[in-house]
């Protein structure tokens, strides 16, 4: 009798998980709607946050900077003897440009992603990213920073069940203010994804477009000249195009778009270390709420896809010399989506 009812029990156990399996071919895209979450997030990480500096918080009387190797505020303070305090300045201060720049960044994703209910995903990503901006703007007599960026995005996304190929591109504009220790950025950008998937019978070719808007606020604390404290939340919001399709065998697959909000806490540590040199490093927990995403084959509704929420955190550190500004990381992620990440930056001064 044990024996039977054991027999029983690994049926449905083995069972349900074919079931599952056989559900999960036919929802790829909620597993593209995921990965582009993500990769927005990662988006805004390059498009908001700003490279590590220190900002020495000034006095009514501080608006020169005597010491060539100390780094501030780069309205009040510049490396070259031209701490005038009149607009425009000349020179840098610890990676932030006193004229126009344009930059190139790289990134690398490895990581593996636990649906709730299903099988996980293992992801390699990769993003490429360049921007222009100019942050001698002022608004209110506060420093502005506008840059306008653009990339690309793509990668692989395979477990025992599918295998997909995703490549894409995405535009945006941010803008930055600095108002006494605040630090207020604001981002908006469009992106393209280009969707291949293979299964053991069939495959499928799909494009995801979305739209993101984010804001991210953060407030400077300077533990001394050198080192800042900066406690920061960031809000955004992505919709995504979710298009149907007709699967090789002639069954109908109908999706539905999303609606994502996205709420960051985080906390960033940055040091200036003198002669050009800066480290950094953050922590930060991403909450998802998504609304909509339904799958339907032919008339049957499947499962919507859900993953956790999960950590965020890394360490990175930077060099300036002359009009060269040059940037390296590397992070983690753990809880719904787990792995490691890095990258490299360059900037130009002109």
């Amino acid at each position: 009798m044990k024996i039977h009812y054991f027999t029983i029990g690994l049926i449905a156990v083995l069972g349900g998980r074919a079931a599952n399996a056989t559900e999960f071919q036919y929802m790829v895209n909620g597993v593209a709607a995921h990965n582009i979450m993500a990769m927005q997030h990662n988006i805004s990480n390059r498009a908001v946050v700003l490279p590590p500096r220190t900002k020495v918080m000034r006095t009514k009387n501080d608006v020169a900077n005597t010491d060539a190797d100390e780094y501030g505020e780069m309205i009040y303070y510049g490396e070259y003897g031209d701490d005038t305090g009149i607009l425009p300045l000349i020179g840098r201060s610890g990676g932030d440009f006193a004229t126009a720049y344009v930059s190139a960044d790289w990134q690398h994703f490895d990581e593996t992603v636990q649906f709730k209910s299903y099988s996980h995903t293992n992801t390699k990503m990769d993003l490429g990213m360049v921007e222009f901006g100019n942050n001698h703007e002022t608004l209110n007599g506060n420093p502005l920073d506008m840059k306008f960026f653009g990339g690309y995005v793509g990668g692989t996304i395979k477990n025992s069940d599918i295998s997909m190929g995703q490549d894409g591109g995405f535009i945006g504009a941010a803008a930055h203010q600095q108002i006494e220790n605040f630090d207020i950025s604001v981002i908006a950008n469009l992106g393209l994804m280009v969707n291949n998937v293979r299964r053991p019978t069939t495959t499928d070719d799909f494009n995801n477009i979305w739209a993101a808007a984010t804001l991210d606020a953060a407030y400077n604390i300077a533990l001394d000249k050198n080192v800042v404290l900066r406690p920061n939340f960031r809000a955004g919001y992505m919709w995504i195009y979710s298009p149907n399709y007709v699967l090789n065998d002639g069954r109908d697959v109908n999706n539905k778009n999303l609606g994502v909000l996205e709420l960051t806490p985080g906390l960033d540590l940055n040091a200036n270390i003198g002669d050009g040199w800066s480290i950094g490093a953050r922590g930060a927990y991403i909450i998802n709420f998504v609304n909509g995403g339904e799958t339907y084959l032919e008339y049957s509704k499947l499962p919507k896809l859900r993953s956790k929420d999960y950590f965020e955190y890394g360490i990175n550190i930077e060099k300036s010399v002359d009009n060269l500004n040059f940037g390296l990381n590397v992070g983690r992620h753990d809880g719904g989506r787990s792995g490691w990440f890095g990258g490299a930056r360059i900037r130009y001064l002109f």
